[in-house]
Parts: C-alpha cells; structure tokens; sequence
C-alpha cells in the first residue's frame, strides 16, 4: 500500500450518529483485500476523534457546516421520508432514503433523478446565468460580464462538486458544462460527440477508479444515448409524421416531435434502449415503464429542483427564509412517491433476467447498430 492509494473505511459501531460527514478521526484498525479493494476495518473503541489544524481542515469543516444547515432546514420541515429525497436530489446522498423506497425508484425508472447528473447541473447553470445577467451590468461592458459569468459558473461547479463530494456523474457533467460553456465564450458551435470525448478521457486520468465504478459508466452510456441515438429516432419520428401529413394532405403547422412530452418520452427511449443489457448484467431486472413515469414526473421535478435550490441557499444566509421557501416542496415530493411506489411495486413493469452472459451483451449491441445505422440511411433519403 502506497500513499494515494485508495482505501474504503468500514468501521463496526454501536453508535452510527456519534459520527458525522467530514470528521476528522484516529483509528487502529485491520487492512484487508476484498474483490480486487482494500478494506480498512475498524472497530469503535479503537477510534477516537481529533480536532483539525490545517487549511485543509478549515475547508472541510465549512463543508460540514454547510451541509448540516441544509439538512436541518430539511428535516425541519418536510419530516423524514420527504427530507431524504430532497437531500438526494439537491446533494446527491440517498443514505437517507429507507432502501424500499430506492427499489421503488430503480423500478419505476426515475432513480437517475436522485443521482446528481446533467439534469441537475444545466439546470443550475441556468438560473445561475439568468439571476447574474439580471444583476451584471449593462450591454457596453458585454464582454467582461460574460468572462464574470464563466469565472462564477466555474466557482460554483467547484464549490458544489466539492460539497456533494466525488461522484462520477456529477463530475461528468461538470466537466461537459465547462467545455459547452468555454466553446460558446470562443464563439464556436460545440460538439457534443468531441465534448463528451473529452470529458471521458479527462475525468479517467484525473481519476483511475472510475474505472470500476458502475455509475461512471451508466452516466456517460446515458449521455452516449442522447448525443447519437436520440438523433436518429427524432428524425424518424419527424419523418413519419410529415409522411402522415403529406399523406392524408393535414395543413396544420403542429409537429408532435417538438411537443415537450414526446422530447422527454423519446430521450428516456433513447437511454434505454441503449443501457438496457447492461443494466440486466449487473442489476439483473429493468425498468419496462420508465418513459410514462418520466412523463409524469420531470416537469413537477423542475419545479422541485427550483424550490430546493432557492431554499438552500436561502438557508445558507438566513435559515428562517430556507424554511419559510421550502414548504412548497413537501406536496410535490408526495406527488413524486405516489407515483414511483405505484409503478415501484408492480412486477409485470419490470423486466429481470438472471446471469446474462457477455455474448447477449454482443449480439444485442451488434443488432442494435446495424439497426440504428440502417434508420439513420432511411433518415438522410431527400
């Protein structure tokens, strides 16, 4: 073992909330290997907790504080079961969430909400971009509003990533946003296929054990999904629908492709259909209603998002006002239960197969290139 080595921590004790995020402690304890991980076993009375003395204290200890006064605030006002979704959505942690509500959400489809991703992050940006152009100067200093803008955006994706702690996904879409952000300050068109390449290599340098690291994974063959395969049955769908149109000779102007709801149904498609063997291989079941679920669920999710957000950094700077913005919240998490413990807990919605071998995960992949290659030819024809 070497120093930088990665190394989890499983320590046996009687008294789980003697401990809290970001402690800084001294512990004897046993090293052991474990499926290809080091283990480092301890046991309570032979851990004990020290005050900390360095910068490097300072900024965890203000990560502390800061997660802890978002939790109260929470807690305080939404009780326990809608607490812990909301510290999922907003700091990526659903340790506090009973484990047959998290089965719920695998099964209904909608468990990427609770997984801090691109979602979350664009959506940030957003009203990040929006409050700084309301409050930036005017139009005759442009140019150094928009390097204040990016230099903020940067601070807030540290700051943010740094308080959520290492997640693969959060991280991935960080870095995305970063670029995205840099090739439109540069005035150039960005490339999502050049983007999300670049990120994938950054990110696996920067850090090796992602490699083995599920989510990492899932996280950039989602995104995989949008950037290529979303594309191709968008164009399919509006295809058909201007044969239908010049067919049976309809005037109107309306596109069903451009409607919110198909975007959303066809973007969850496109992500399926793209993760699907792997998530038989390692989870061994599969979410059948995740397109319907998902219609019904992230437009109120946005919502939610905006209410959190506000009311956590409210809290940060007056907590009376984080609790007063927060109470909205509550209903809307409700509505999101209801839906996912319905959908959750009826089997015919999910699909599971035991011991898929590596040869299915081929063959599936194979026929479903040949098929996208063969749509998009169809596509392109005049």
């Amino acid at each position: 073992m070497e120093s930088g080595d990665v190394v989890n921590v499983k320590l046996r004790t009687t008294d789980y909330y003697s401990f809290k995020r970001d402690d800084f402690i001294k512990a004897d304890g046993t090293l052991k290997l474990w499926n290809n991980d080091l283990i480092l076993e301890l046991e309570d009375f032979h851990v004990e907790k020290i005050p900390a003395k360095c910068l490097t204290s300072f900024l965890y200890n203000f990560r502390k504080r800061t997660y802890e006064c978002i939790l109260k605030v929470y807690y305080n006002k939404l009780g326990t079961s809608c607490a812990g979704i909301a510290v999922a959505t907003i700091l990526g942690n659903d340790n506090f969430i009973s484990s047959r509500i998290l089965e719920n959400f695998k099964h209904s489809g909608v468990y990427h909400l609770l997984a801090i991703s691109g979602q979350h992050i664009s959506f940030f940006i957003y009203l990040l971009v929006s409050f700084l152009r309301l409050a930036g100067p005017g139009s005759k200093k442009l140019y150094l509003k928009n390097i204040l803008i990016m230099l903020l955006i940067l601070l807030f994706l540290i700051f943010y990533n740094f308080l959520i702690g290492q997640k693969a996904s959060a991280l991935r879409a960080s870095m995305m946003a970063i670029l995205i952000i840099l090739t439109g300050f540069w005035e150039r068109e960005p490339d999502g296929k050049f983007v999300l390449s670049m990120t994938y290599i950054f990110l696996l340098s920067a850090f090796p054990e992602f490699l083995n690291n599920i989510g990492f994974w899932l996280s950039f063959a989602a995104m995989a999904a949008i950037i290529y395969i979303n594309n191709i049955f968008s164009g399919l769908l509006k295809k058909i629908c201007k044969n239908i149109k010049t067919k049976f000779k309809f005037r109107n102007g309306y596109s069903p492709e451009e409607n919110y709801f198909i975007k959303i149904f066809m973007t969850t498609f496109s992500i399926n259909i793209f993760i699907l063997p792997v998530m038989l291989y390692f989870f061994k079941d599969f979410s059948l209603i995740a397109p319907l679920t998902n219609i019904l669920i992230i437009p109120v999710f946005y919502l939610l998002l905006f209410i959190l957000i506000l009311s956590s950094a409210a809290s940060l700077f007056w907590p009376p006002i984080g609790s007063f913005t927060i109470v909205p919240a509550k209903p809307l998490i409700l509505y999101i239960l209801k839906i996912v413990n319905f959908f959750g807990t009826k089997e015919f919605f999910i699909l599971k197969i035991e011991n898929i071998s590596y040869y299915y995960l081929a063959v599936y992949y194979l026929l479903l290139f040949v098929v996208l290659f063969l749509l998009n030819k169809y596509i392109k024809k005049s």
